[in-house]
């Protein structure tokens, strides 16, 4: 993502405002277990636009296959 440091720092879950961490797809609020978006550079962070974190491991909860 291309945020710059000194903006990703202020931005924090529209909804809980709990702290955000980088994902390959986006800004995961783990408290609420929602996915923001990030287009163009620039973070969505509309409730409504945001979706349900997947689970680390398969999908369906289950842990990881090896």
């Amino acid at each position: 993502m291309n945020i710059p440091p000194e903006v990703r720092a202020l931005l924090v879950c529209p909804v809980c405002e709990g702290e955000l961490e980088d994902r390959g797809d986006g800004l995961l609020c783990p408290a609420c277990q929602k996915v923001y978006p990030v287009l163009e550079g620039v973070p969505v962070l509309l409730p409504a636009r945001a979706r349900k974190a997947r689970p680390a491991g398969g999908g369906d909860g289950s842990p990881p296959r090896r």
